[in-house]
């Protein structure tokens, strides 16, 4: 069901979009040739990869979680998907089995200052705060050259928060108490 069976001629091309399942069968002796060109997904992807973080190594975790979510705010702004939205979306489908309403169950470390601060960004400094800017421009520069549907913005997002999230503050099982406890709109 749904599989088309194509014969191709001497000369002819057959165009298969990225993803699409495929495969063939020569009937007679024959060349064939195929090549990949990346989706804008994969384009966008790869360009993200190749862009510099806009942290510091030698920063306190708490610092880098505050910069880390001052970041995400700007990058949501630019690229147009909310924090709210983006929250819901991972909480409800990312981390369902994590969370319970809105009481993350337990983890192994918990990133408590986001509790203590609804504005942790005050703990970050001027020159901290443009370099997150500039970059959150790039980064959405990159969005608007590659990806124009809402929602696939919404997920490349997420994913992006995921992996930011896993490499700066300990690991992927921070992820959803990050979410639920900085991710907010202040």
């Amino acid at each position: 069901p749904g599989a088309e069976a194509v014969i191709l001629e001497p000369g002819d091309v057959l165009y298969i979009p990225p993803t699409w399942l495929h495969s063939g069968t020569s009937l007679t002796d024959s060349v064939s040739f195929s090549t990949c060109l990346p989706s804008n997904v994969e384009r966008l992807e790869n360009a993200i990869d190749e862009l510099p973080l806009p942290f510091d190594e030698e920063w306190s975790l708490e610092y880098r979680a505050s910069a880390l979510q001052e970041y995400l705010r700007l990058i949501s702004e630019r690229v147009g998907v909310s924090i709210p939205t983006l929250r819901k979306e991972m909480l409800e489908r990312r981390y369902k089995n994590y969370v319970d309403g809105d009481v993350l169950k337990p983890s192994e470390q918990a990133l408590r200052f986001c509790d203590r601060s609804s504005s942790s960004s005050s703990l970050i400094d001027s020159s901290t705060r443009k370099r997150l800017a500039d970059r959150a421009a790039e980064f959405g520069a990159l969005f608007d050259k590659y990806v124009w549907d809402a929602a696939v913005r919404q997920l490349l997002l997420g994913d992006t928060l995921e992996i930011y999230v896993s490499f700066l503050l300990g690991g992927v099982a921070q992820v959803p108490t990050f979410v639920t406890r900085c991710l907010t709109e202040r």
